[in-house]
């Protein structure tokens, strides 16, 4: 089932797929307030606004509590957090967690509660970073495009995959389940690598990047235009594109759920946007939260030589 709502919330920051029995949209429109939907039927279950714990240290108790809360209405771990100066990120089973200090480039890894501090390569300063939400791997890329790969606590190596940073566009990293690859982009190109920096397939772009997000399976990447609102996805092989449909035409296939779940003007990019294995596609317009199918895409069909 396709649905829409609107949200009395101006803008959606982020939205998580969250499988553990019942599975559960969890939609973040403040940096501390998330909101939980069933992603059946578009149910709210809730919301919660995250503490700032700024003078409890991680070896407190109150800490302690406090991480154990960070769960949705079915029980599965919120995959990324930002809670005061800390932003965390914590895998599925809850057992390993990445901290990033607000401001700084700090990094230090809880395993089974235990804490150590990453060895980070001296005047790196990263934009952005990712964590394999099984594994534990870790990939961070810095303001000169250079991608830091951290297997748990361990530095696997700093790696040099062509990108170039400008102040246009903030760059990504996606680390899919598994830790065997990494895909990052700088706005014009997206590239998929090894752990160990090898580049496996490269993709330049002919229309400037929105948002991107992977499956947690690596199979599939989503794309968003950043000018019309087009979703494209691709399978990650060799980056084939497989369908893609206008973001505004998904939302308004779908069921709506209030009565103010119309699109504004010129609400058409996405703000948001994840998938899941299933094939599940979930984006924000503004405040207006879209969860649907990579079935109701256009399919592209696949092209043939010979």
């Amino acid at each position: 089932m396709t649905w829409r709502i609107q949200l009395p919330q101006p803008i959606i920051r982020r939205i998580d797929l969250l499988t553990s029995g019942k599975s559960v949209v969890a939609v973040w429109t403040q940096p501390d307030r998330v909101h939980f939907y069933d992603q059946r039927n578009g149910k709210a279950l809730g919301e919660r606004v995250v503490e700032k714990l700024a003078s409890v240290t991680h070896d407190d108790e109150r800490w302690r509590t406090f991480l154990k809360g960070l769960q949705a209405p079915n029980d599965a771990f919120l995959p990324y957090v930002r809670s005061g100066d800390d932003t965390i990120f914590t895998t599925t089973d809850g057992n390993i967690r990445l901290y990033q200090k607000s401001g700084a480039n700090g990094l230090a890894i809880e395993i089974g509660a235990k804490e150590h501090a990453l060895d980070v390569e001296a005047g790196a300063h990263f934009l952005t970073l990712d964590m394999d939400l099984e594994l534990g791997l870790i990939a961070a890329l810095d303001a000169h495009g250079k991608l830091h790969v951290y297997q748990q606590r361990i530095r696997v190596g700093i790696f040099d995959l062509g990108l170039s940073i400008d102040d246009e566009y903030t760059p990504a990293v996606l680390v899919p389940n598994g830790g065997k690859r990494v895909f990052v982009t700088d706005g014009s190109q997206i590239v998929s690598a090894d752990v160990g920096g090898k580049v496996l397939c490269r993709m330049e772009l002919h229309y400037p990047l929105g948002l991107i997000a992977v499956t947690p399976d690596g199979k599939t990447l989503l794309t968003s235009d950043a000018d019309t609102g087009v979703l494209r996805a691709y399978s990650t092989d060799e980056f084939s594109p497989t369908h893609q449909r206008y973001a505004i035409d998904l939302a308004a296939d779908a069921r709506r759920l209030n009565t103010a779940a119309g699109s504004q003007a010129g609400n058409f990019v996405p703000s948001a946007l994840t998938i899941n294995n299933r094939g599940v596609v979930a984006f924000g317009l503004a405040g207006l939260l879209c969860v649907t199918s990579l079935s109701k895409m256009k399919a592209i069909p696949v092209s043939t030589v010979g």
